[in-house]
């Protein structure tokens, strides 16, 4: 595959799994309805491997030159099936496990069964895909084969997220009035939600994050540290990470001063705060903006926290990844990330397991392709 763009280049869902390195979450209080889940990071367990807590199922190379992605901005597994949005190129690729093409849904423009972008998707239990176009305000419905079904009214946003009742929350962003509204499956808009923290963050990047837990709905804002619970009617704090310091300041992130906002986040590129997560078998698995990933433990309030270190596990593991609604973890590998270790393969195959089993002319074949990697947490 060849690869046009750099995944790395982008700052809101940039991640790394790399060496582990296990933290508590120490004295777990509430504030404001939510608990505070402290991210600790000068722990550090230096003999221990990310493979000893992260397994890999699937490496999956893939070798049709005739397909390239800009970047993978969400990548979904289900049933054997990899979707993959590239916004840069408005498409949607559906790939099997063995690396070949089932389906490129690229029908960006102005007609009826058109889109003008694609900001998010989802995909059912049937295999319907609906590509959310904030844009046009509207959600568009193919079946498994990219055929149209039908267009559903919406409202502008940044991301979407198909309920398990077939409802659909919209994360609006840059507006005063709303932060989250939902519709029915007719596209009724039947809730709004308030925003609860300044419009300004919301514009300096696509962050906004929504799950489904347990029949209940999640998210968080760009920038912020904080995962909100839809409850009665209400965006109530749920769980708050403290980064040691490295959070960004509250009242930065509520402020309505346009000037005043883009002058202070200047001063705060360094800091924390959440990217992409998702709520799975009583854990929060999620990365940070600064290549910083975690798997919090909802019971034991205790955090498992992957650090940046040296070694094979950096250079195999620094892409973005995402985890889908049943855990599994996927990240897209470039040839060009691990072209240094072909220099190296048997100390390659000795460090990483997946690798060892296969033959020294197909290891090599797979370093010589773009590839996805598809695992889990322990």
């Amino acid at each position: 595959m060849k690869n046009k763009g750099s995944n790395t280049a982008n700052l809101f869902l940039s991640i790394a799994i790399c060496c582990a390195t296990i933290c508590c979450a120490t004295d777990s209080s509430v504030n404001e309805g939510g608990t505070i889940a402290s991210i600790t990071k000068n722990e550090y367990a230096g003999n221990e491997k990310a493979f000893e807590t992260f397994a890999v199922e699937h490496l999956i190379p893939i070798r049709d030159e005739n397909i390239f992605l800009y970047n993978t901005d969400k990548i979904h597994v289900q049933d054997s099936l990899l979707y993959i949005l590239d916004r840069r190129q408005k498409l949607l690729l559906v790939i099997d496990y063995n690396g070949k093409v089932q389906l490129s849904l690229k029908k960006a423009g102005s007609g009826p069964e058109e889109y003008l972008n694609i900001d998010d998707f989802a995909i059912d239990k049937s295999g319907n895909i609906y590509l959310f176009d904030g844009s046009s305000e509207k959600i568009r419905q193919y079946d498994a084969k990219g055929n149209h079904i039908k267009a559903i009214k919406a409202c502008f946003g940044q991301s979407m997220l198909r309920l398990n009742d077939g409802r659909f929350a919209i994360h609006v962003g840059g507006t005063v009035e709303n932060n989250i509204v939902i519709f029915d499956a007719d596209g009724n808009r039947i809730e709004e939600y308030p925003m609860i923290k300044g419009p300004l963050p919301v514009l300096l990047g696509n962050a906004a994050c929504l799950a489904e837990y347990n029949g209940e709905l999640y998210f968080s804002n760009p920038l912020d540290f904080c995962i909100y619970k839809i409850e009665d009617g209400k965006q109530v704090p749920w769980l708050t990470f403290d980064f040691e310091g490295e959070n960004i300041p509250e009242q930065l992130l509520s402020s309505k001063d346009d000037d005043e906002f883009i002058e202070q986040i200047k001063k705060h590129t360094g800091m924390l705060h959440l990217s992409h997560w998702k709520i799975y078998d009583g854990k929060v698995i999620g990365t940070t903006n600064r290549r910083k990933t975690f798997c919090y433990d909802l019971e034991k309030k205790q955090a498992l926290y992957f650090n940046e270190v040296e070694g094979i596990e950096r250079v195999l593991f620094v892409s973005p990844w995402f985890v889908s609604p049943d855990g599994t973890m996927a990240s897209y590998i470039t040839a060009q990330s691990i072209f240094g270790l072909s220099n190296n393969l048997e100390y390659v195959k000795s460090e990483v397991p997946l690798f060892g089993i296969l033959g020294e002319e197909e290891s090599q074949k797979y370093m010589e392709n773009d590839w996805f990697l598809i695992g889990r947490i322990k």
